[in-house]
């Protein structure tokens, strides 16, 4: 029976109009680039519409995964960045009109609390683009009333998303047909999954799911199964959400449970990035008295460029410096850090005092750490925040750095500890099960509320002669940095086994 792969962009899709990709976005990225490029006439792209799905065209799916390698500058050096970066975001988005349509039937399938929330708490330009950026600039009053009549009627939504695309656009541009352009866009020609299937049901279709962060599209599989033979592969990164729900903002709790148990419950193949986000999927099973399925693990590769840096000059060599990247939310723990920096500067531990770059975008409930980066006198020209760093970007500041700090309280796999590992740089980091595995071991692990002992490290790290870092620079050659082409070798054989497809929809 003939074979054809279903592979979901929504979340791409949606993500575009960030300036620079979260991990499981870049991960997104690279299984919709593999499936464009080694199974491109057995593959089929799709977006969640609603109940359904939207077929993706594959000049269109072609230009939206080359579009975003390129914007994003993943696994490229800054020559080449700058030499083939042609086209904004926007001109992207105006170019192919109506791929980036608003999905108002997901959006208002949540509860008002949550789709208020959502709204309060995000950046604007994180969810509808760079052009939002003007809403920055007004009182945050105007936020709150904006979130609020978006989050009561579907109708009042897309008003206020088009009129704020509209003012966005023409106050970058200045042009008014740009700005009427933006917002008039539509899809040309609309074609759904399930129509295409109807034609052909004497295939077999294999639906990949890869963004562990959007709700499930359930009731379009079910159609589907109906009327196909269908099994699904699903990714996931980790289930802090679950097991953590402390770090994360307010919501359904318990809606979060069932979504997962009846994910397992359609006995999916499982790619878990960790052995311990594997036991954490196995215990969640076991928990809820479910099967798993088929459930491999395969480590998440990092970008060539961390591999292949000599182009990258390292930044800021004549000062001491660290560095963490993260998201600035509190499972990342970065209060702990501040705290640490503001005693080092007022006692005047070390002289002169390290900075700090905190490299991440502002997630959800992080006042406090906002707080005192803004307002601690003695923080003030030593914390440094900076967001939407490019690989190449990153690569120089790490390469510059005393060393990597990560002291977050839970994760699934931790690619900042593989990523600065690959470059020689060395890493201080929690000591947790998920950054034993992806470290290897070399690390200088601390456990992430052993305020005392970060203290003692850092300042020792700070040292030209200093004995800790010396010692892990020795480790560092044994690190073995995984590698997208290995995580494809290993995905093609699971893709392609015997045990694959136990599970339907």
């Amino acid at each position: 029976m003939e074979q054809s792969f279903i592979y979901d962009l929504t979340c791409l899709i949606y993500q575009q109009v960030s300036a620079t990709p979260s991990g499981t976005v870049r991960v997104d990225l690279r299984y919709a680039q593999y499936f464009l490029t080694q199974h491109r006439e057995s593959t089929v792209f799709v977006k969640q519409q609603g109940n359904q799905f939207l077929v993706i065209s594959y000049d269109e799916a072609e230009a939206l995964i080359n579009h975003l390698l390129i914007n994003w500058g993943i696994g490229r050096d800054a020559q080449s960045n700058q030499a083939s970066r042609s086209q904004s975001n926007l001109e992207f988005r105006m170019k192919y009109r109506g791929l980036w349509s608003p999905d108002m039937d997901t959006f208002y399938s949540m509860p008002f609390r949550d789709r208020f929330n959502y709204l309060l708490n995000q950046d604007f330009t994180e969810i509808f683009g760079a052009e939002f950026g003007w809403i920055r600039k007004t009182p945050h009053v105007f936020k709150i009333w904006y979130s609020l009549l978006a989050g009561l009627s579907r109708h009042l939504a897309l008003f206020l998303l088009r009129a704020g695309q509209f003012i966005g656009v023409l106050l970058q541009t200045g042009s008014l047909s740009d700005a009427c352009r933006i917002v008039s866009a539509r899809r040309r020609a609309t074609e759904y999954l399930l129509d295409r299937i109807v034609k052909d049901t004497g295939r077999r279709y294999l639906y990949i799911y890869t963004a562990y962060n959007r709700d499930f599209p359930f009731d379009a599989l079910g159609d589907i199964h109906r009327a196909a033979r269908l099994q699904c592969f699903i990714f996931i990164h980790d289930l802090t959400h679950i097991y953590y729900p402390e770090y994360f903002l307010p919501v359904d709790y318990q809606q979060r449970i069932e979504l997962m148990k009846r994910l397992l419950a359609l006995k999916p193949d499982v790619i878990a990035n960790s052995r311990e986000t594997r036991k954490y999927i196995e215990r969640f099973a076991t928990e809820h008295h479910l099967d798993t399925g088929r459930l491999v693990e395969i480590h998440i590769g990092v970008e060539p460029c961390f591999l292949d840096h000599r182009n990258i000059p390292a930044a800021k060599k004549d000062v001491n410096y660290f560095v963490v990247i993260a998201t600035i939310e509190p499972r990342k723990n970065h209060l702990m850090l501040l705290n640490l920096w503001r005693e080092v500067a007022q006692m005047r531990l070390l002289d002169p005092v390290p900075h700090l770059y905190l490299v991440g975008k502002r997630g959800w409930e992080n006042e406090n750490v906002v707080d005192m980066m803004e307002r601690s006198k003695p923080l003030q020209g030593l914390v440094h925040e900076v967001a939407n760093l490019d690989d190449s970007r990153l690569i120089s500041l790490l390469k510059g750095a005393r060393a990597l700090l990560y002291p977050t309280f839970s994760e699934g796999w931790g690619m900042p500890v593989v990523e600065s590992l690959a470059l020689g740089i060395p890493v201080i980091c929690s000591d947790i099960p998920e950054l034993k595995e992806s470290g290897q071991g070399i690390p200088d692990y601390i456990h992430p509320i052993d305020g005392k002992r970060w203290m003692e490290t850092i300042i020792d790290y700070c040292q030209a002669d200093s004995a800790l870092r010396n010692a892990q620079l020795q480790r560092i050659p044994r690190f073995e940095a995984p590698t997208w082409d290995r995580h494809f070798q290993q995905f093609s054989r699971e893709l392609y086994s015997d045990e694959a497809g136990g599970g339907t929809a």
